[in-house]
């Protein structure tokens, strides 16, 4: 299945949601060893350039109707963000600025989402962005009920989604994880 359906994803401010791209390994590699974003999300044993260069291979064409589907934030307009910008101009490409991951379990008919920021995007304000750009997600896949699970401990995260408004729906006694519901619509 082509990958066409994120291109017409909406945007949320100045962020949008887009394909990963071989010519994103070293950003991805470079996050897998970030050590906060290894606290809070699985990251594979070997964070090289190539390992992620490997995994890119495997998901740069998300099915719609697969059971997994994970995306790059970046910018929505090509540089004319001013927290961008300066990426742009060394680069010319879109930046890597964080990633949204959403996985549908069918037999519980439940989805789960999980996000990240580059260190260099952290404390901007663009979580809500963020944030809005999951629920963009969630309504394009369809998905069911679907939840932001997160560490209890992960404060920074916690507090973003507080701050939209989602609910928290459960926490797992002994687990130290929370989940808030992902609004659709």
């Amino acid at each position: 299945m082509s990958a066409d359906w994120v291109n017409d994803l909406a945007s949320v401010g100045e962020y949008r949601l887009r394909c990963w791209t071989s010519a994103d390994a070293t950003a991805l590699a470079a996050a897998w060893q970030d050590e906060d974003i290894a606290r809070w999300n699985p990251v594979p044993d070997d964070t090289s350039e190539a390992a992620a260069r490997r995994w890119i291979e495997r998901h740069c064409m998300p099915a719609i109707d697969g059971a997994s589907v994970d995306l790059v934030v970046t910018s929505a307009t090509r540089g004319s963000d001013p927290r961008v910008a300066l990426e742009f101009a060394e680069s010319q490409a879109d930046p890597v600025i964080g990633e949204i991951g959403l996985r549908i379990d069918p037999s519980r008919m439940i989805g789960e989402i999980g996000f990240w920021l580059d260190a260099s995007y952290r404390g901007r304000q663009i979580s809500g962005s963020l944030l809005g750009l999951c629920r963009v997600l969630v309504a394009a896949v369809g998905s069911p009920t679907t939840v932001a699970v997160v560490d209890a401990k992960n404060v920074a995260a916690k507090s973003s989604i507080n701050r939209v408004g989602w609910p928290e729906v459960q926490t797992r006694p002994g687990s130290g994880v929370v989940a808030f519901q992902v609004p659709v619509g």
